[in-house]
C-alpha cells in the first residue's frame, strides 16, 4: 500500500473508469450543462470520476428535469454564449453530437432565448476564466457567480454583480450575432 494521496486518487479513478458503462475515450471534453442530452450528460459526468453510477443517474435526471424552464409561462429571458471550440469536440460520438446540435438549434430558436457563439479566432475575453452566471428576478434582485471571480461564490452585492455584468458585456461584444451563431451550428450539424 502506497501512502501517497495521489496514488490513492489514481487507484480510485482507475477502478471507477473500469466500472463505467462507456469507454473512457468518449469522456474527454466539456460541453455546457444546459446543452447536454441524457447520454452525453452521463458520459461527461462520468469523466469527473467523483460520483458513483447511481449518483450519476440521479444528477442527470435532475438536469433533464431542469429543462422544463424553457416551457414555463411566462418564459424567462435566457442568454447563452458558447465557445466555438466546444462545438468541435468529439464528445459522445456522432449520434449524441447530432442530438446536441439539434437541441441547441431548437433552444436557440425560442423567442426568449439568445444563443451566441464566440468564434475560435476571437480575442481573449473575461469568460476564459470560467463561466459567468447572472440571474435577475422580477422583484429587481439579482444573484451572480463566476468561476473566475469572488472565489466562485454566489454574490448579490450590487458592485460585484456590476463587475459580472461588465465582463459578460465584454464577451457579448466579441460573439457572433444570434443568426450567425445558429447558422454555424447548422453548418456543423450538416458536417456530421
Amino acid at each position: 500500500m502506497n501512502g501517497n494521496p495521489l496514488y490513492h486518487w489514481m487507484a480510485l479513478a482507475a477502478s471507477t473508469v473500469s466500472t463505467l458503462p462507456v469507454p473512457a475515450a468518449m469522456l474527454a471534453g466539456w460541453i455546457p450543462r444546459w446543452m447536454r442530452n441524457r447520454q452525453a450528460g452521463i458520459r461527461l459526468r462520468a469523466y469527473g470520476l467523483l460520483c458513483c453510477y447511481a449518483d450519476l443517474e440521479r444528477r442527470v435526471a435532475a438536469r433533464m428535469a431542469r429543462r422544463a424552464v424553457y416551457e414555463r409561462v411566462p418564459a424567462p429571458a435566457l442568454g447563452f454564449v458558447l465557445e466555438e471550440a466546444t462545438l468541435h469536440r468529439g464528445v459522445g460520438g456522432t449520434m449524441v453530437r447530432r442530438q446536441q446540435f439539434e437541441h441547441l438549434l431548437e433552444v436557440g430558436r425560442l423567442n426568449n432565448v439568445t444563443l451566441q457563439v464566440t468564434p475560435m479566432d476571437g480575442a481573449a475575453h473575461p469568460g476564459m476564466g470560467g463561466r459567468i452566471e447572472v440571474l435577475k428576478f422580477e422583484d429587481g434582485t439579482a444573484v451572480g457567480r463566476s468561476d473566475g471571480a469572488f472565489n466562485g461564490r454566489p454574490t448579490s452585492d450590487p458592485r460585484r454583480l456590476r463587475v459580472l455584468e461588465l465582463r459578460y458585456g465584454t464577451i457579448r461584444a466579441q460573439v457572433l450575432p444570434p443568426r450567425e451563431s445558429l447558422a454555424l451550428i447548422e453548418q456543423l450539424l450538416g458536417e456530421r
